[in-house]
């Protein structure tokens, strides 16, 4: 049993043992409280904090829907909520890049090279006999990396940075590959049927308005 579905089952009976009461003359307080909606935004993102490993959505999702119960009593102006929405979420995506989950001191030791793709396109080909990580970062522009040819006999790490830009990394068949995103209207996919390998390629991710896809 997962913490997310405890989270969602407990929150269900509280519910429904609050009606219940309600409805027998026990209870009350009025539970259907001004600005009770904005608990479909709240409770939603409490869990996601909770049960997922890119925990930035979530948390940003948290924060609107703190703001606008406090809006919904009256305690805060609709008006300073929109003031504050980029603020928050910007301070939200740079803490969750500075402290998301780092991968070992090992393996970022044997990342090397870098290749940037500004208002252009970037293809990359590894023909090496041992590939040992890299990063890639594309502006306004696109980097295609392949690692078909390349031996990977360690875990190997490759960063990603993608802002107005986009990313493409095809590796090899028998490796595994674990994401590590921070994104801000843009994402990480692993579009890979098959995920098992010995070693595993880790890549960490930051995305702005950008994407990077596993292929």
């Amino acid at each position: 049993m997962n913490k997310k579905d405890i989270l969602w089952g407990s929150a269900l009976i509280l519910v429904g043992v609050a009606l219940i009461l309600k409805l027998t003359g026990i209870l009350t307080v009025n539970i259907f409280f001004k600005g009770w909606w904005t608990l479909f935004i709240i409770l939603p993102s409490i869990s996601g904090i909770i049960s997922e490993k890119d925990k930035t959505w979530s948390i940003i999702m948290f924060s609107v829907g703190v703001l606008l119960l406090l809006c919904s009593r009256g305690i805060m102006d609709y008006n300073l909520f929109w003031k504050l929405l980029l603020p928050i979420v910007l301070i939200v995506f740079g803490f969750s890049i500075i402290f998301r989950n780092k991968i070992s001191e090992k393996v970022s030791k044997n990342t090397e090279g870098e290749h940037v793709a500004v208002f252009s396109g970037q293809k990359v080909s590894f023909d090496k006999d041992e590939f040992k990580g890299t990063t890639l970062t594309a502006v306004f522009g696109g980097v295609d990396c392949d690692l078909r040819n390349v031996k990977i006999k360690d875990d190997v790490l490759i960063n990603c940075n993608a802002v107005f830009g986009g990313i493409d990394i095809i590796v090899p068949e028998d490796v595994k590959v674990v994401i590590s995103s921070a994104s801000f209207f843009g994402g990480a996919e692993n579009k890979r049927k098959n995920n098992d390998g010995k070693h595993t390629i880790y890549v960490n991710c930051n995305c702005v308005f950008g994407g990077v896809d596993i292929k």
